[in-house]
């Protein structure tokens, strides 16, 4: 682990091109008159994993038809998938951290806590393989790195895997690695803000 990080709380690292994304939200995070079924379900899921992630969730419940079978799919990553759920959030903090979102990165470091993370094996995501404690984790990393970098995963990486994860697994993983790159774009696309940095409006 580089001395950039040693030591430090997770939440207050930042890549060295530093965070991705606009300073103000392109699409407020708001629902007037009507959709109250879409912003109840959105205040009510912001408040879930212990972290407030209501900015996210109001602003992608504006597009109702795109927002609840989105919900559904997510859900079959994260809560209700086969990987372990530390596996899970190693993943997304990976992903967070090679595509600077900060939004999925705040999250996620108090989500991987609650997981049993600690800050130390947090911390050592920033350094991706490097910073890997056993070769399963090593090898999660590095196919966090292809997606990302070259946008498919290669064979031999795909070999690795074998011994950790069964077909399945596999599959689901590069779901997963997809699924948070993905929600990065939108992320940083509309300028969805941490919840302390802006004022929700709702009504």
């Amino acid at each position: 682990m580089s001395s950039r990080t040693s030591g430090r709380d997770p939440l207050q690292v930042a890549p060295e091109a530093g965070w991705r994304g606009p300073s103000q939200p392109v699409i407020a995070p708001k629902i007037r008159g009507s959709g109250r079924l879409s912003r109840g379900l959105a205040m009510l899921l912001g408040r879930g994993h212990g972290v407030r992630a209501t900015n996210l969730f109001l602003t992608l419940s504006r597009h109702p038809l795109l927002f609840f079978p989105w919900l559904l799919y997510a859900s079959r990553l994260i809560p209700y998938g086969r990987l372990d759920r530390r596996d899970v959030e190693l993943v997304i903090l990976r992903v967070a951290w090679l595509t600077r979102c900060h939004y999925e990165w705040n999250q996620h470091v108090v989500i991987a806590r609650q997981a049993g993370l600690s800050d130390a094996e947090i911390l050592a995501v920033t350094e991706g393989q490097r910073g890997a404690s056993e070769a399963r984790i090593e090898m999660l990393f590095r196919a966090c790195d292809e997606v990302i970098s070259e946008g498919m995963l290669s064979a031999a990486t795909h070999q690795a895997l074998i011994p950790w994860f069964d077909e399945k697994s596999r599959i689901e993983l590069l779901f997963l690695i997809g699924q948070y790159q993905m929600l990065a774009g939108v992320i940083h696309g509309l300028g969805v803000q941490l919840e302390s940095d802006t004022d929700i409006a709702v009504g």
